[in-house]
């Protein structure tokens, strides 16, 4: 049995591969970047002693003539294994106006953040279900709680991811399959600097490691919780997305996702427009 990991050579998704391999699970690594992949390998083999079994898959799951699942059901064949539990946790964000982003940037977007998903959900649940036996991860984020402008895509894909989850959790729980959606915030590692966020206030304040993260989700999963925010500072914007008012949720996903020079400006426009 193996524990399929998307989104595996770096951040959350490398992180939990490890949390995995700690607790003697054998993990097949799924990311675009073969090079990173064997390095996460070596590591993790190095980590687990020799106990564990440690695959690698190269696939870049924002290709449109990909079906990964079937790449990954035929990657665990050829080992005479089977997929005992999914971690999806692939992803990318661009902080940008939506309108500046090409129709292509978003459809790549779309593809990796939610349709990925979906389709190794969709193909890799039914073995699980036939078997009454298996668990699913999916790491959403506290953005999906309400919308970001200038990162908007990314927050709608989390939403929806969020709401899919939700939805599956309880489809599946009639057949012996637990679905889990971690919503973790402001994570140290490097997913904002590839999109841009660096600079954001939200990453002035306490960030939580990404080890930190695949702890707490990874034990979720396997306690078949539906839902876990993970952190203190996530749970207050988490809570804030979920419970202030439109516009106040809004105006502070400006603020707190922007640099300090760039979330005044936007606020002195927010004031000047009322």
């Amino acid at each position: 049995m193996y524990v399929v990991v998307t989104g595996a050579s770096s951040g959350i998704g490398k992180a939990c591969a490890f949390e995995l391999v700690r607790r003697g699970f054998n993990v097949l690594l799924v990311a675009r970047r073969a090079a990173l992949l064997k390095e996460v390998q070596a590591a993790l083999l190095s980590e687990g002693g020799g106990g564990v079994l440690v695959g690698v898959l190269p696939l870049d799951l924002a290709d449109a003539t990909l079906d990964a699942g079937e790449a990954v059901l035929r990657a665990l064949a050829e080992r005479g294994a089977y997929c005992g539990a999914l971690v999806s946790a692939a992803g990318a964000s661009d902080r940008r106006e939506f309108v500046e982003c090409s129709r292509e940037e978003h459809r790549w977007a779309a593809r990796l953040n939610y349709t990925s998903h979906v389709e190794l959900i969709r193909t890799l649940a039914p073995p699980m279900c036939a078997r009454r036996q298996g668990r699913v991860l999916v790491i959403g984020s506290i953005v999906g709680s309400a919308g970001q402008p200038f990162n908007a895509a990314y927050s709608a894909s989390k939403a929806a991811l969020s709401n899919l989850c939700d939805a599956v959790h309880y489809e599946l729980a009639l057949k012996g399959v637990g679905v889990t959606c971690a919503l973790p915030g402001a994570t140290d590692t490097g997913f904002a600097q590839a999109g841009g966020s660096e600079d954001g206030l939200i990453f002035k304040l306490p960030t939580t490691s990404a080890a930190q993260v695949a702890e707490r989700a990874v034990l979720a999963m396997l306690r078949a919780e539906r839902q876990v925010v993970i952190g203190r500072v996530s749970t207050f914007f988490y809570l804030c997305g979920l419970y202030c008012p439109a516009p106040v949720s809004l105006v502070a996903g400006a603020l707190f996702w922007n640099s300090p020079s760039g979330a005044l400006a936007h606020f002195r426009s927010f004031l000047r427009d009322k």
